[in-house]
């Protein structure tokens, strides 16, 4: 079989609860021939014949898992994996301050059947997630500076415009096929996906999680099911949040997502060091302990 050497390899890392679904579902797969593979455990030759490289005349973008579940850290070896797979890839990778993550993250790992309180899930979280400076260092040496294009969550939430211009450049398509004004702004205009849990519906998860009342691995008694597939009392208390934020505007908020003084201690040195790296000012995007 005849190589073509024109085709890129584009690595989307995504973290978390940082808009990643949007970025897959409503950007990079409507632009680019897109697959989701799990490099690390798949054979390399068998991964170039699944995304059909050598058939490929210009940009490939794979997503693969970064994380060890929701509560562990980056995958130990997904970088060498990475290499053995792939010739010449590119990276995109996306962090985001570990203070706006942790009411969202937490969300997502209670209505994922998390039984943890928010104290304890907290402990344990600055244990092992969000020291991103590490990774992104091995990322540089591993496929140099200009092979890396880091971009923060906090772009994506403000300047969603500029974001996507310089994510274009940097896959490095046709200018002829380059987005026009009126598709950019189609684009930045569409609705988020995954949007933060209400608090209610998740100390309501939460409690039917404890009691195992929820979830099929951990349930004790047969789950209430309603319509969306979840537990009848989280769909109804969802139902009721929404319906009152849509006709009068309130939002049931109540959770504070306490312990700043944990999270900026234990985030300070990595976020002066993150932004050393990447040379960004921090700060000013509210990551903890600048």
């Amino acid at each position: 079989m005849k190589k073509n050497n024109k085709s890129k390899i584009i690595i989307y890392l995504a973290y978390h609860k940082t808009g990643s679904k949007w970025m897959w579902n409503n950007f990079l797969c409507t632009r680019y021939p897109c697959y989701q593979i799990n490099v690390h455990d798949s054979n390399p030759s068998d991964i170039l014949d699944q995304i059909d490289y050598y058939n490929h005349d210009g940009p490939i973008i794979v997503r693969t898992r970064l994380e060890n579940g929701l509560m562990g850290s980056e995958i130990s070896d997904i970088i060498e994996r990475i290499q053995e797979s792939f010739p010449d890839p590119k990276i995109i990778i996306s962090p985001r301050s570990q203070r706006s993550l942790v009411p969202s993250h937490y969300g997502q790992y209670v209505m994922n059947g998390g039984r943890l309180s928010y104290k304890t899930y907290l402990e344990k979280i600055i244990e092992t997630k969000w020291y991103y400076s590490n990774f992104i260092s091995l990322l540089f040496q591993a496929f140099g500076n200009d092979n890396v294009f880091v971009y923060l969550f906090e772009d994506f939430v403000q300047d969603k415009y500029n974001l996507l211009l310089n994510l274009e450049k940097f896959i490095g398509i046709n200018s002829s096929e380059s987005l026009t004004k009126n598709e950019l702004d189609e684009f930045v205009n569409k609705p988020k996906m995954n949007p933060q849990r209400n608090d209610l519906v998740i100390d309501l998860a939460l409690i039917l999680n404890k009691l195992r009342l929820r979830h099929r691995k951990n349930a004790i008694l047969p789950i209430i099911k309603g319509p969306s597939g979840d537990h009848i009392i989280v769909e109804l208390a969802a139902y009721i949040a929404n319906q009152l934020s849509k006709r009068f505007n309130i939002n049931i908020r109540y959770r504070n997502f306490g312990n700043l003084e944990l999270i900026d201690r234990a985030y300070a040195d990595e976020n002066r060091s993150l932004s050393k790296l990447i040379n960004r000012d921090l700060k000013k995007y509210n990551y903890p302990g600048l």
